[in-house]
């Protein structure tokens, strides 16, 4: 009894003891995955903070002095036996061990993302999942799934298991197997469940099918479109990769470049030159082929109106002996049929012959009962249009009576003066007249319009704003309030300013002043001496004495005297009483001395002579004029 007791305290004892000891809290074992980070922390139980730390690899190598121990990137090597010392503040020990068991699972195809596989359609194809486990205890399961489980990393609700009687099943060694492959098959995801001890991953499968089907949309073979509408054409392949599609016509590429997949030429505003074949191309560059397709489009329409033509005449002309054809054109598709109307009534009287495109009327002798208002019209299934033409039997306008008096076709008139001019003419089965003045500009001046008369008259006025005008006589012949078959004759009038031809004048100017220019030139350089006794120089002499007169002479060159003009014989006085040097203005002054000085007396006192011989004062200068 008494070692019972004893017994139970000496457990309660230790037990007390080891509650209150000092120590480190680990796992016996940790797994760590290969290639992946590891870390563990040294939890200390009890003990006096602050701790230190110290991990060992092996009882040997030391690894960090943290709490935490972190392996970046586990390798094989990684496994073994990690220990963590841990010292508290009253320098008491504790130290724990634990053994690190390194996993794996290495497979070819990635874990992390899915695996594309690229196969030709009808062909087979192999998932071979191979994987290496740290463990021989590894399974595979294979499933099937929508394409969007490939997408979704976490959700696998819409696995399905595989149909053993379909063209997908599993090989013993865990390969997987597609038969006969068809497009359908991109659309499935393909999953494999490994399992490897401790680690679980999924590896992911999708197809990539490749194929060329050809066109999968293109436009009918015949497209019938009316004029003025819109037109799309459009067409697509079917591949993969896609082909490239692109219109043409007439082997010119149309629109847009080569497209991938699908093309669309589009036509706003259709018009009749866009009928035609168009052609669809596409290729393949992955398969090597090339195919096209034609498309044949039909413009409907027809011409706005019809056009008028005759083979013999514009009009019938009186006296003529030809028969006269009035015909009528106009396109369309369908070919449009031909309505005549005289007088906005139908025509049936005449010989009507048709012919795409062209309908004509025929008259052997068109008299004046069959002038009236032809109209022809053209009808197709787009539209009818219509056009009118006048016929009727006539005679030319011919002018009789001119303007001017002269037929030349460039008339002068004096600035200033009224100019009377009339024009008339005559003609079948009425004619017209109107005389007109415009100017340069084609602005009109004046104009006389003698409506339903067969001459017209103007008195105009001319001045320098009808210079170069152009006057106009047009004589037209009347029918029905219309005017046809004109006929002109047109002047340009020159107006002049002065008696005399302008051209002459401005000649004689020019010829004149080029004379003059010359002249002055010669008798400078000394060709004519009446010039160049004008321009050379010229000696002035005053001589003072009981035998002088008073007044001035010009001697010039011969000795010859001339009287002297009074604003020169000024000159000459004052610049004698300032006696200076007049070499700045080419005066020379000199001076001519006997006993006595008399230059200061008075300048009436003296003649003018070419002797400086003669009794007195004498002073002389050369003046160039």
């Amino acid at each position: 009894m008494i070692n019972t007791k004893c017994l139970v305290l000496i457990v309660a004892f230790h037990l007390f003891i080891l509650a209150d000891s000092f120590s480190v809290d680990l796992n016996d074992t940790y797994d760590a995955r290969r290639g992946k980070q590891f870390s563990v922390s040294c939890k200390t139980v009890k003990g006096s903070p602050p701790f230190q730390y110290r991990w060992t690899f092996n009882s040997s190598t030391t690894l960090s002095t943290s709490k935490l121990l972190v392996i970046k990137t586990v390798t094989l090597q990684s496994a073994g036996d990690y220990s963590c010392q841990a010292i508290d503040s009253s320098n008491k020990e504790a130290q724990a061990t634990f053994t690190l068991f390194v996993t794996y699972l290495d497979t070819t195809d990635s874990q992390d993302h899915v695996n594309v596989i690229t196969t030709d359609q009808g062909k087979n194809a192999l998932l071979n999942a191979d994987a290496i486990c740290y463990t021989d205890k590894m399974t595979r399961n294979w499933t099937l799934g929508d394409i969007a489980e490939c997408k979704n990393t976490n959700s696998l609700s819409l696995q399905t298991a595989i149909d053993a009687s379909s063209n997908k099943y599993e090989l013993s060694n865990g390969s997987f197997v597609i038969e006969n492959i068809t497009i359908s098959d991109s659309k499935i995801c393909f999953l494999c469940s490994i399992s490897c001890g401790s680690i679980h991953a999924i590896l992911k499968y999708r197809l990539n099918v490749t194929y060329f089907k050809g066109f999968s949309y293109f436009p009918k073979s015949k497209i019938t479109v009316n004029e003025s509408s819109s037109l799309v054409l459009t067409c697509s392949a079917d591949g993969n990769p896609s082909p490239f599609v692109a219109w043409f016509k007439s082997s010119v590429q149309l629109g847009e470049n080569w497209k991938p997949g699908s093309i669309s030429y589009k036509i706003s505003n259709v018009t009749r030159q866009n009928a035609g074949i168009y052609t669809c191309k596409i290729k393949s560059v992955a398969f090597s082929i090339e195919l096209s397709r034609n498309t044949s489009v039909t413009v409907q329409y027809i011409d706005d109106k019809p056009t008028f033509h005759s083979t013999n005449n514009d009009m019938p002309v009186i006296g003529s002996k030809f028969p006269y054809y009035l015909n009528c054109s106009a396109h369309g598709h369908p070919f449009p049929t031909f309505k005549w109307f005289k007088d906005q009534k139908e025509y049936t009287q005449g010989k009507i012959i048709t012919n795409y495109p062209t309908s004509s009327v025929i008259w052997d002798h068109f008299t004046t009962a069959d002038n009236g208002i032809y109209a022809c019209q053209a009808t197709n299934i787009i539209k009818s249009v219509l056009n009118s033409q006048a016929v009727f039997l006539y005679s030319p306008a011919v002018i009789h009576h001119y303007p001017f008096s002269s037929s030349n076709s460039i008339q002068e008139v004096e600035f200033g003066k009224y100019v009377n001019m009339t024009c008339s003419a005559t003609g079948q089965p009425a004619v017209e007249v109107m005389l007109t003045i415009k100017d340069k500009n084609m602005q009109v001046h004046d104009q006389n319009k003698a409506q339903g008369r067969n001459s017209a008259s103007l008195n105009h006025l001319f001045d320098m704003a009808d210079n170069n005008s152009i006057v106009t006589c047009i004589a037209s012949i009347v029918f029905r309030g219309k005017l046809y078959h004109n006929n002109v004759k047109s002047y340009r009038v020159i107006v002049r300013n002065m008696k005399g031809s302008p051209v002459a004048t401005g000649l004689g100017i020019f010829f004149g002043t080029a004379a003059l220019i010359l002249l002055v030139y010669l008798g400078y350089k000394g060709k004519f001496k009446f010039l160049n006794s004008c321009i050379t120089s010229r000696r002035y002499s005053k001589i003072d004495g009981p035998n002088t007169s008073n007044s001035y002479h010009d001697v010039d060159n011969s000795g010859n005297k001339s009287k002297v003009s009074w604003q020169k014989r000024m000159k000459i006085s004052v610049n004698k009483l300032r006696n200076v040097d007049m070499d700045d203005d080419e005066l020379d002054l000199r001076y001519g001395r006997n006993n006595d000085d008399h230059s200061r007396q008075d300048e009436n006192d003296g003649l003018i002579t070419n002797s400086s011989k003669i009794t007195g004062d004498t002073f002389s200068r050369n003046v160039n004029i």
